[in-house]
């Protein structure tokens, strides 16, 4: 199972601190998963997403870092006090196919899911997470308002069992 923490610092973007941030956090045993920064003007802070295989040494990095004065948003900020199995999620919506049957629970209980949240631009994303924890897919794109982030959502479960697999190969046109 992977285990997340962000964290949020004011614009603008600032590749030396990011690059400490990286460095610090993979002491721990954790890499930088993803990046998001606004454009040039717009409001917002920038988010790093950092993935770590063990809970005590997320734990340990996130608290690192927030005794450094980072803003740090991970698991101890979302109801975890011992362990993973506290981590309240922020789970809109669980993956259902068109029959109506919930994905099955598997590895500990959990089920493949979608979270929707806000990312520092205040805009509406989503992100599918397998059932051992890993990000497959994100929206790639924020939404202004919830429903159309719930929308897209929709959309997904909706194309998923009918979707094709295209392999491309360099030079095919693909």
């Amino acid at each position: 199972m992977a285990y997340m923490f962000e964290v949020y610092y004011r614009p603008p973007a600032d590749p030396s601190k990011e690059s400490t941030l990286a460095e610090r956090v993979s002491s721990f045993g954790g890499r930088l998963d993803y990046r998001e920064a606004p454009g040039v003007g717009e409001p917002g802070g920038v988010c790093l997403t950092f993935e770590f295989e063990d809970w005590g040494r997320a734990q340990a990095a996130a608290e690192a870092l927030r005794q450094q004065g980072e803003h740090v948003e991970g698991p101890a900020d979302y109801g975890a006090s011992s362990g993973p199995e506290e981590v309240e999620s922020h789970v809109t919506s669980d993956v259902t196919d068109r029959s109506g049957l919930q994905a099955p629970s598997v590895q500990g209980g959990l089920a493949a899911r979608f979270e929707l949240y806000k990312n520092p631009k205040g805009e509406y994303r989503w992100r599918f997470i397998s059932t051992n924890g890993r990000v497959l897919a994100d929206s790639g794109e924020g939404y202004k308002n919830e429903a159309d982030c719930q929308h897209g959502i929709n959309l997904i479960k909706g194309e998923v069992p009918a979707a094709q697999v295209k392999l491309v190969v360099a030079g095919n046109g693909g």
